[in-house]
């Protein structure tokens, strides 16, 4: 079994401290350190949670591991899991040691950023993550907006087949039809109009900034919601953070 603190590359053994000696000789170390750095930090924070190796119990590991193949479709047998190990260039320990960590890592994620700080942070985005699917008429006139208002409004016609034909945006091709978009990358203006709506209720004609004049007709609005991969992306998104703030007030340096 080779030293803990060295590393096996090329079927060559690379002492940690030899190996990153040559990185900063050869000034290709920088990636290296921050990784380090990295790594301290998360010791650390290990450290202030009680995140030891003591959790590390044959139990935990057998259940990290039929989780995870369960979520990569592995048959947890030998000869599966082998063809899978063999494909990956590892170990079955390596690969142990790995989901422990990622384990350790994810609790402490759970630890240091709790619900209620996600929910908050999904709050303050959510207005970005909101999306609308609606139809447009774009028109260069505010008359013949009008017009084409009072033609819908007496079902002389529809949305879609006057969007066809009369209006000059890109959406005329798709029958007026734009989206879904998230709610903040639209204009001020056209987004609070559409918040006005009801699903298949359009607008009366309003005037843009650009000349140009709108009818816009709401189809659909969905309301972001926080669903279990979101809030792991926005917790992902905190701890990063943490470390950032965590890498200042450690004043992080080096002598290389």
């Amino acid at each position: 079994m080779n030293d803990p603190l060295s590393i096996s590359l090329w079927d060559k053994i690379w002492p940690v401290e030899s190996l990153l000696r040559e990185l900063v000789n050869e000034r290709v170390h920088y990636s290296a350190y921050r990784e380090l750095v990295q790594g301290i930090l998360l010791k650390e924070g290990f450290e202030e949670h009680h995140l030891s190796l003591d959790l590390k119990t044959p139990e935990r590991e057998q259940e990290l591991l039929d989780t995870f193949c369960q979520s990569q479709n592995i048959n947890n047998d030998s000869t599966t899991l082998e063809m899978y190990l063999e494909k990956t260039q590892q170990t079955l320990d390596e690969l142990k040691e790995k989901l422990f960590f990622h384990y350790r890592v994810d609790r402490l994620k759970q630890l240091i950023i709790n619900e209620r700080q996600v929910r908050e942070a999904f709050l303050a985005q959510k207005s970005h993550r909101d999306q609308v699917l609606f139809q447009l008429i774009r028109t260069k006139s505010q008359g013949e907006s009008e017009v084409l208002y009072e033609t819908i409004q007496s079902g002389q016609s529809d949305f879609t087949s006057l969007a066809l034909v009369h209006s000059i945006g890109d959406e005329a091709k798709h029958g007026g039809v734009v989206g879904p978009v998230p709610l903040r990358a639209l204009t001020p203006k056209l987004g609070e109009t559409l918040l006005k709506l009801s699903p298949g209720q359009v607008s009366f004609p309003f005037s843009m900034e650009n000349g140009s004049f709108l009818i816009a007709r709401l189809l659909r609005f969905d309301s972001a919601e926080l669903t279990p991969r979101l809030e792991i992306a926005i917790r992902d998104d905190l701890f990063e953070s943490w470390i950032q703030k965590r890498r200042l007030l450690a004043k992080a340096g080096a002598n290389f």
